[in-house]
């Protein structure tokens, strides 16, 4: 038997929020298919399968704090949640990308610097 998924009191705020706006299952503070208060309201740990399946994936951010497959992070420029792949991942892929640009441009100026000292 698996022992359950508890939350923290933030990350059950923004699951309510999550499941009042996108839970096809949630109407009027009842879960449809229970035809009860829905048990995931009212809980901080992750009982619903449907919300865990088909709800939670929605936030990614929220989903990686919770779930915890992978370790997660902060990049260090933007301060987004990211999901560590490997040991190394320090910043979210668009951080990555700028950052790996401005790298690029400066070893190049730096390389044409240096063809320039040669030639005088």
């Amino acid at each position: 038997m698996s022992s359950l998924i508890q939350m923290t009191p933030k990350q059950r705020i923004r699951a309510n929020k999550l499941i009042r706006r996108m839970c096809a299952n949630f109407m009027d503070g009842e879960c449809v298919c229970l035809d009860c208060e829905c048990p995931q309201i009212i809980s901080y740990s992750l009982l619903c399968k449907y919300f865990k399946r088909a709800v939670l994936p929605l936030d990614k951010d929220l989903e990686a704090e919770v779930v915890k497959t992978n370790p997660i992070s902060v990049c260090k420029d933007c301060g987004a949640v990211i999901e560590k792949t490997c040991n190394k991942r320090q910043f979210c892929d668009a951080c990555a990308k700028r950052r790996h640009r401005k790298v690029k441009a400066e070893y190049i100026r730096n390389r044409r610097y240096r063809c320039r000292q040669i030639e005088s």
